[in-house]
């Protein structure tokens, strides 16, 4: 059962003041959080509002059940005081009091438009500054609505996002976009009271950033190559790529040069045409190619002579042409050399100078003129003598000088062999020694020096015998020594006949053999030894007779036999006369004829 003290209002805690923006169309009170009866049944409460302050702010005002609505006035600034007055059915009372402050929004902040490029940050900065109708009260702007960029203080290094707070004097500093695309990027502004939403305006203003395109430069890259060799290939450089572009986010432009691999040593451009891009401004650098010289070594062929030959043409030849180039391709250097006929044997150096190719570069390399002694045979003339003669003067023939060639320079050996005086036969070394020259090779041939043997005849004598006497002692006679030499100093041959004492009468020979001489070429004449026979006179004896008679035997008388030797001992001759006994008167001759003797010459009388 409720008693009227029940029914007694109460304030449990005084409502709070209110302060919102200007443009909040309502405020709502829960009744009930502060007024209750004594038995706690606040749905028993009646309520009277009523306003003094500042006329207008509220426009009009609802309780419904404990809930209590203040509609303002959209325009409405101001204070007003809110008192609520709670009454339940006894008469009694309780009332509370709160302020509604309603509080002046800011106007729209000042902005501006600027241009910026895209991928970089804006070198204008967009100023924002508060409204002239605000008054100090304004003391802050909020940034939103950032679109397509990034939005920074001045310094452009801190950043701003979607909400944040900066103060006017930051605004008045300017704020500075970072576009990321080409095209339009904006951001709101809202000034405000405070640095929260507190105070916000309602109203904002929109700075619009125009991006264009960024400035990229394409360059052809600088390059080179070499004059025959193949064209390297040809690349772009950038320059000015944002926010992580590459180049596979253009159309590159088309890159192409006149040049080809027989192209002449030169500088082309590498030129860039063509090329697209959304973001980008293409700035087409067109490149260089530096076609060097190739390599071309040029060297000097060795030549070589024999001192005395004319020098022979010089000539050069060529390492590292291309492109079927000859030496027609270039003035070819010039090859010298220091050598005349005056300067002797050595190597001489074979120069290379000048010479100039527009497609080479010429590298000279030197080459050498070997000038060779000439082969000059000096041979020792051979000699030739015979036993008992004198050594006689050494010369030497000289081989390899051309026809009236007088040898320059040139210091002849000396001549010299190994016997003096009256050498004996054989063969003796006639030596060169020493000579020189500086310009010959001498190659010194040794003589001979031949020693002959002296003919020495030796003759065996003739000797005669007449059968059966004793055999004479051979001997021989010598024809040819030299030097007062004589049998002495020789092996004299040995001599002998086949004839004994006992040998018949006739022509036996005196043979010589053998015998030796170092000196002596030893020519044998043999002898001969006669055994004759022993005289043996045959005498017809004389003889008459008398006309008429018989003619006599007739006889012979013998002189000359030896050793009791007779007419047996022979073949007595024939005797005969051309007589008769009736031969007219007168003498006629007794004839011998024939007969024979090995050991007696018979002489017939």
């Amino acid at each position: 059962l409720r008693t009227l003290v029940d029914l007694i209002p109460t304030l449990k805690e005084a409502i709070p003041d209110f302060s919102v923006n200007e443009g909040t169309e309502k405020i709502t009170v829960n009744l009930n959080s502060y007024f209750t009866d004594q038995d706690l049944q606040e749905a028993n409460l009646d309520y009277d509002i009523s306003l003094s302050g500042t006329p207008g702010i509220v426009s009009h005002s609802e309780i419904v059940g404990t809930t209590l609505n203040l509609f303002l006035n959209s325009n409405a600034v101001g204070e007003t005081n809110v008192t609520v007055k709670a009454s339940a059915a006894v008469p009694a009372t309780v009332s509370d009091v709160f302020k509604l402050e309603v509080l002046e929004l800011p106007d729209a902040p000042l902005v501006q438009n600027i241009n910026a490029v895209y991928g970089t940050l804006s070198t204008e900065s967009v100023a924002v500054t508060k409204n002239p109708l605000d008054g100090p009260g304004v003391t802050h702007l909020q940034v939103a609505d950032i679109t397509n960029g990034n939005l920074y203080h001045a310094d452009g290094v801190s950043q701003l996002n979607n909400g944040d707070f900066i103060t006017i004097e930051q605004g008045q500093a300017g704020l500075r976009f970072f576009p990321t695309i080409v095209g339009q990027g904006s951001f709101s502004a809202y000034a405000s009271t405070s640095n929260t939403n507190d105070g916000l305006g309602a109203e904002k203003s929109t700075a619009l950033i125009t991006a264009a395109k960024a400035p990229l430069q394409v360059k052809a890259v600088d390059v080179s190559s070499t004059y025959g060799q193949p064209l390297p290939v040809y690349s772009l450089a950038y320059t000015g790529f944002v926010l992580g572009d590459d180049a596979s986010d253009i159309t590159a432009p088309q890159i192409s040069s006149i040049a080809n691999i027989t192209s002449d040593a030169h500088t082309y451009s590498i030129q860039l045409t063509g090329g697209t891009a959304d973001n980008y401004e293409l700035a087409l650098v067109n490149g260089v190619l530096n076609i060097e010289k190739a390599s071309l070594t040029a060297t000097a062929d060795d030549k070589s002579i024999n001192f005395g030959e004319n020098l022979p043409a010089l000539t050069i030849s060529y390492s590292g042409f291309l492109n079927g180039d000859t030496p027609t391709a270039l003035n070819e250097p010039v090859a010298s050399t220091p050598y005349t006929n005056a300067s002797g044997t050595g190597n001489f150096g074979i120069e290379l100078n000048g010479g100039f190719a527009e497609n080479y570069s010429i590298t000279r390399n030197d080459g050498t003129l070997s000038v060779s002694k000439v082969r000059l045979v000096l041979k020792a003339d051979d000699k030739k003598i015979v036993y008992g003669q004198p050594v006689p003067e050494l010369t030497m023939s000289i081989e390899g000088l051309e026809s009236g060639e007088n040898p320059v320079g040139l210091v002849l050996p000396t001549l010299s062999v190994n016997a003096a005086g009256t050498p004996g036969a054989g063969e003796y070394t006639i030596e060169l020694v020493g000579g020189s020259s500086n310009v010959y090779d001498l190659v010194l041939l040794d003589g001979k020096l031949t020693v002959s043997k002296a003919p020495l005849t030796i003759t065996a004598e003739n000797k005669s015998i007449t059968v059966g006497g004793n055999m004479p002692t051979l001997t021989m006679t010598y024809s040819g020594f030299v030097n007062g030499e004589d049998q002495n100093d020789i092996t004299p041959p040995t001599i002998a006949t086949t004839a004994v004492n006992t040998s018949i009468a006739g022509q036996y020979p005196i043979n010589l053999s053998g015998g030796v001489a170092s000196n002596y070429s030893l020519t044998l004449i043999n002898g001969q030894l006669s055994i004759n026979k022993i005289p043996l006179t045959i005498t017809a004896e004389n003889q008459s007779f008398t006309y008429g008679s018989q003619v006599p035997q007739f006889t012979l008388n013998y002189a000359g036999f030896t050793n009791g030797d007779d007419a047996t001992s022979i073949t007595t001759p024939v005797v005969s006369a051309s007589v008769t006994s009736n031969s007219p008167v007168g003498n006629y001759a007794i004839t011998l004829s024939g007969g024979a003797s090995d050991k007696y010459n018979l002489q017939l009388v």
